[in-house]
């Protein structure tokens, strides 16, 4: 099964959402900001971890798309 996750990484928090290659939501997770411009590095890495690993469990995900802001 083809997987697609989508983030859209924010200021004031991050959502994520993964998908089946016929656009099937099969799970979404989300966390805190993780914009660089207002948040140090180590908590916008641990705010990505934390949407990405709950999605990245469900099996082979062959891309990974981001929205940022900044």
């Amino acid at each position: 099964m083809n997987l697609v996750i989508g983030i859209d990484a924010g200021a004031s928090k991050t959502n994520a959402v993964l998908v089946r290659g016929d656009g099937q939501e099969i799970a979404r997770a989300s966390a805190g900001g993780a914009n660089l411009f207002v948040s140090p590095l180590a908590l916008v890495a641990r705010n990505l971890q934390a949407v990405l690993e709950p999605l990245l469990a469900h099996g082979d995900v062959r891309a990974v798309c981001v929205g940022a802001a900044g």
